[in-house]
């Protein structure tokens, strides 16, 4: 979400006659731990924790001329920097949907949807021909990947994104080479599937990372994409024991018929020195951003908003 930096900034950045250059660069603070971004060090004592961030945000500015980011922040993290600095941008962003099974099994997740999303899901395996079949997926397994990566072009193109087979099957290979434990799931035949999606496992949870298949005449899918994208996934994941499985942001009520919660995701955005956005234009931008991404009764949402209509009185 660091394009939103262009609508946070504008005001500040028209009144400093900045040319758009010198904001668009952005510098990723924080670090990454698996397939989470964050804020990672070691200490648990407040006090370090913030000589640390500020020493970083420091550092950014010695570093980067123009504005930086931490990126994709659940509440907790995001709450934690804001508190340190609050001379970050915050800027609501996509949020991730989560299947969280209240014990590893698939008798807890199917017991656990209302009878709608029974119905949805007994509907779509129906349509599928059930559950789909998985494999793990070997990195030097070129041409199994290759197939993989035509699928997930065609699911890119579909939806405006870049979608260069090459380079996603490169992004395969990695996430398969990368010493995690990294999933196929396939609706058809081996050698030629439908649909498929990659995902790998870190810590006490699968995370969907790709998606791909083909489709119909008019963008049917006969229920398998739900079935590469969740079922599969969530049946993986219980017979292993693991009781949260990531499906990733986007088509948040598609996926919240079967069964996922949507958590928020924050971007922090750094301004370049020397810029002050309107308080007033923050409220104002956080509590739309909010509704449009459906954090609207996010806590930290109340916080930022009051925080901010404060400041502009």
């Amino acid at each position: 979400m660091v394009y939103n930096a262009r609508s946070v900034l504008r005001g500040a950045l028209r009144d400093h006659q900045l040319r758009d250059e010198s904001w668009t660069s952005q510098l990723l603070l924080g670090g990454r731990n698996g397939q989470r971004n964050g804020f990672y060090v070691a200490s648990t004592k407040a006090s370090e924790r913030r000589q640390i961030l500020r020493l970083l945000i420091d550092e950014s500015f010695r570093l980067e001329a123009s504005s930086a980011a931490f990126l994709y922040l659940d509440e907790e993290s995001a709450a934690e920097i804001l508190s340190i600095n609050d001379d970050c941008v915050p800027v609501p962003a996509e949020p991730d949907s989560y299947i969280r099974l209240r014990e590893p099994s698939l008798e807890s997740y199917l017991t656990d949807l209302s009878s709608k999303q029974r119905y949805d899901v007994t509907r779509d395996l129906r349509r599928a021909g059930g559950y789909p079949a998985s494999h793990r997926v070997q990195p030097d397994d070129a041409a199994r990947i290759a197939i993989y990566a035509e699928l997930a072009a065609s699911t890119q193109h579909r939806h405006g994104l870049p979608a260069d087979p090459g380079r996603l099957a490169n992004y395969i290979a990695r996430c398969a080479g990368a010493g995690a434990e990294a999933i196929a799931f396939y609706v058809g035949d081996e050698s030629s599937p439908a649909a498929f999606s990659l995902a790998v496992v870190y810590g006490d949870t699968l995370w969907v990372r790709m998606v791909g298949m083909e489709y119909g005449p008019v963008g049917d899918t006969s229920g398998a994409y739900a079935g590469v994208l969740i079922y599969g996934p969530v049946k993986w994941a219980a017979e292993r024991g693991l009781a949260n499985i990531n499906v990733g942001g986007g088509v948040r009520d598609f996926k919240r018929r079967r069964g996922a919660i949507a958590e928020p995701r924050w971007s922090l955005i750094r301004p370049p020195k020397g810029i002050h956005p309107d308080s007033s234009y923050l409220a104002r931008f956080i509590r739309e951003s909010a509704a449009h991404f459906g954090n609207s009764h996010s806590p930290l949402v109340d916080t930022l908003i009051t925080r901010y209509e404060n400041k502009s009185e």
